[in-house]
């Protein structure tokens, strides 16, 4: 085929929406938790997503449907799978705010059998506990401005402040940089907003990184840190069944929060 002909073709792919989709998207990660190495693959085809993380010798595997909301955290071990979507977070928060209220209601009722100055005393120091556990603890976006190169993948550098303690630092990728079609760019930080979520959080770091985290390091219990680096994107087709439940898995309820 002449170069002239080729040239005709392509132009009329593009005019008629025919030119083949990109394969699917793959980001392979280093993980170094104190010493101890580790890896997490974060596949994305399109609305779906997978999560693999290996470390210390056990794999955890994460799903996360864009279109639905949902995010999937799969047990090998035992076959299951539980899901947490937006209803679930929601059902969780109301659940949590009537075993709240249930166990006020035990409280009074005892109280109520104490003398009256023994009483005040002791609502007053309860009152004390529950506006200190009451309070979210603010996190602070600081984009520092600054800028590097991960796996050849420009950068830029924003930290995570909680009180006057940095607690995360990330080197943040945009959409173009890492290639990334808008739908898969939508996918993948849909599944780590919901990430936090699932973790207590709400979402809202994820949420205004403005981007994808290609260099982290996270400050852990005892000072620990665990430093997490982009070492390769590649393009490939991910087999449909690593992105769905196994057939053979049992559905599990959430845990209570």
């Amino acid at each position: 085929m002449n170069a002239r002909l080729a040239a005709v073709l392509i132009g009329l792919c593009a005019s008629t929406g025919t030119l083949p989709a990109p394969a699917d998207v793959t980001l392979t990660y280093a993980l170094h938790d104190d010493g101890d190495g580790g890896s997490q693959i974060i596949a994305i085809a399109g609305s779906r997503l997978r999560f693999e993380t290996v470390q210390e010798g056990e794999r955890a595997i994460v799903l996360y449907d864009g279109r639905r909301h949902v995010l999937t955290m799969l047990d090998a071990e035992q076959k299951a799978y539980v899901e947490f979507g937006e209803s679930s977070a929601a059902e969780l928060e109301r659940a949590s705010a009537e075993r709240q209220r249930a166990s006020d209601a035990r409280l009074g009722e005892e109280l109520a059998k104490l003398p009256p100055e023994e009483r005040a005393a002791l609502e007053a120091s309860l009152r004390g506990n529950v506006a200190t556990e009451a309070v979210r603890v603010p996190r602070r976006i600081e984009q520092t401005g600054q800028h590097r190169s991960v796996a050849g993948i420009g950068c830029g550098i924003v930290n995570v402040w909680v009180d006057d303690e940095k607690q995360e630092a990330h080197c943040v990728a945009s959409r173009e940089a890492l290639g990334l079609s808008e739908e898969e760019f939508a996918t993948l930080t849909g599944a780590l907003s919901a990430l936090e979520q699932s973790s207590g959080q709400d979402g809202s770091v994820a949420a205004a990184l403005g981007g994808v985290p290609i260099h982290s390091t996270e400050r852990g219990e005892e000072d620990s840190e665990l430093v997490t680096e982009l070492r390769s994107v590649s393009r490939a087709a991910v087999p449909a069944e690593r992105l769905r439940v196994p057939p053979d898995y049992q559905q599990q309820e959430a845990p209570p929060p």
